[in-house]
């Protein structure tokens, strides 16, 4: 879901719109703004919704931010913005039933009816620029996002066939992930020397997913798909069996830059970063042998570069790198 505000120069905003179509479709936005001296307070909220052209293809869609920005004088900003945006729900629709062109595109297979996918997104960003003089700003960026995505099979295990006496089953997997970013930066002019900018970028992430099948009836299964482990015989007991894996990275990096006039058309720059990341995962399924698997590994590296910049003209220039 993308809203687009295009009249963002305008102190308050109260707009809502709304449309409907065929198939039960509707969309509808809304945005309030409102600015009272040096603080402007923000909300805006969007749904969309579709019962879809084909069966099982039916979309839902809802999303909601609230922002706060606030003039602290001079070039001083802070502002928070907070969304749920947004949750949606999909379902898949099936492969059209019968020869290839001659199917009839309003048909649904059976084992695919009610899959559906679900996705839910919260997160924040927050800004801050401060300045301490005419030579020196602070700025700090943060942000923080959640999300989470469920797929839902009603029959995963339709391939299997009935003479085996395999059940159909459900099957939910389940995909959750973070990301926490942070990155404060000083910048300051030093007069002959030029500019400098230091700073420090720290993301973590994580991302886990899992899934499982409900339990069974008991039943004879092709001797392709049994569990090998506990079943030698290719009996399937019919108790809840899962799969699970995570993976976390860890990002550190610090960055100098720096800017050297030399003289009204010439100009010096360079800069250097030392980035470090650390990588851990985790695996745990019910066919592996050895049980949870773990592993992880630490990289570095550096980087930098300098150039030499030409002014020659107003708004033209030359560098090489």
């Amino acid at each position: 879901m993308i809203n687009i505000i295009t009249n963002g120069g305008k102190k308050n905003i109260n707009q809502v719109s709304a449309s409907y179509g065929t198939w039960g479709t509707s969309i509808n936005n809304a945005i309030f703004r409102n600015t009272i001296d040096k603080t402007t307070l923000q909300l805006s909220a969007n749904t969309s919704n579709t019962n879809g052209w084909r069966p099982n293809t039916a979309a839902n869609a809802y999303s909601i931010d609230a922002k706060i920005s606030q003039d602290l004088g001079g070039h001083d900003r802070f502002f928070v913005d907070v969304f749920y945006g947004c949750y949606t729900n999909s379902q898949l629709a099936s492969a059209v039933v019968g020869l290839v062109g001659s199917g009839n595109p309003l048909s649904v297979s059976p084992q695919n009816a009610g899959n559906n996918y679900t996705t839910n997104n919260t997160g924040f960003r927050q800004g801050l620029t401060k300045t301490f003089n005419e030579n020196y700003v602070f700025e700090l960026d943060a942000s923080y996002s959640n999300k989470t995505s469920f797929y839902y099979t009603p029959q995963a295990d339709y391939f299997a066939l009935p003479d085996y006496g395999y059940a159909g089953s459900a099957m939910n997997d389940k995909l959750v992930g973070w990301q926490l970013a942070l990155s404060p930066r000083l910048k300051a002019n030093l007069g002959p020397i030029g500019t400098t900018i230091i700073g420090y970028d720290f993301s973590k992430a994580d991302q886990s997913g899992s899934n499982s099948y409900s339990s069974l009836s008991q039943g004879i299964i092709r001797a392709n798909q049994y569990d090998s482990i506990n079943n030698t015989y290719g009996i399937y007991y019919g108790n809840l069996t899962s799969d699970s894996q995570s993976a976390t990275q860890i990002n550190n990096s610090v960055y100098l830059i720096q800017k050297v006039p030399l003289g009204k058309a010439l100009e010096a720059s360079g800069g250097y970063r030392r980035q470090v990341q650390q990588a851990s995962t985790t695996n745990t399924s019910i066919y592996a042998s050895n049980g949870t698997v773990n592993n992880s590994q630490q990289f570095a590296a550096n980087a930098g570069d300098v150039a030499l910049n030409a002014n020659y003209l107003p708004g033209q220039r030359v560098y090489v790198k």
